[in-house]
């Protein structure tokens, strides 16, 4: 079995309004691999999430 070189892997994301369940997964799987994740946006400030995914206010 080969081993594994860990990688630095960029992850685009949106400057606003983004649902974070639609990275957690992957972050997830890849940090636990040993991988360092970078976020990226177009703008290459801080993204933020939709408000309403991360409280769960106003979820049906």
């Amino acid at each position: 079995m080969k081993s594994q070189i860990a990688k630095t892997i960029a992850m685009p994301l949106s400057s606003h309004d983004f649902d974070p369940t639609e990275i957690a997964v992957t972050w997830q799987i890849l940090t636990h691999a040993g991988h360092r994740v970078i976020f990226a946006t177009p703008n290459g400030q801080v993204s933020a999430a939709d408000t309403k995914m991360v409280t769960g206010e106003g979820l049906g």
